[in-house]
């Protein structure tokens, strides 16, 4: 495991609350689906740029969609 492995958990946990498949995150990302893997796996070490890509994109889309709306306790 590296030190990055937070990040790749970070971005897979929000993919997950947004509601999205690998794929169609990697999709909307403009990246490959087997390097988000790995990423989410820890088995890559991803730029900052990369996350904030990714972050970013995945932002938007629960953004455009409302899929943040239901799961924000209130």
């Amino acid at each position: 495991m590296t030190q990055q492995r937070p990040a790749g958990e970070a971005l897979r946990t929000l993919r997950v609350i947004a509601g999205l498949t690998l794929d169609r995150a990697a999709e909307i990302a403009d990246t490959a689906p087997a390097y988000l893997s790995k990423v989410e796996n820890g088995r890559l070490v991803p730029t900052v740029g990369y996350v904030a890509n990714v972050t970013s994109a995945i932002a938007e889309h629960m953004k455009e969609t409302g899929a943040l709306t239901n799961k924000v306790a209130v």
